[in-house]
């Protein structure tokens, strides 16, 4: 099973790519679905590919949660 996790556009690139960040880590995925990503919006991606835009408010929630399950299980994000 994938979990998606929030990230944020760091780069907008050619080709319908983004260059994307999460907790130092980043990487380049694929826009195609996304064609009205802009640079410091957040996403959800899966498999390398943008599946939706969310707001800061939103991404910011879905960290924090991700953070505590990260602590009580002891594991790391990436």
């Amino acid at each position: 099973m994938c979990l998606a996790v929030p990230v944020k556009v760091l780069e907008l690139l050619k080709n319908n790519k983004a260059k994307v960040a999460v907790d130092g880590v980043s990487l380049e995925v694929s826009t195609s679905f996304t064609p009205d990503v802009q640079v410091d919006d957040y996403v959800i991606v899966h498999a390398g590919f943008v599946l939706e835009k969310i707001t800061p408010e939103d991404a910011s929630l879905k960290l924090q949660l991700w953070d505590e399950y990260l602590e009580k299980t002891g594991r790391k994000l990436c």
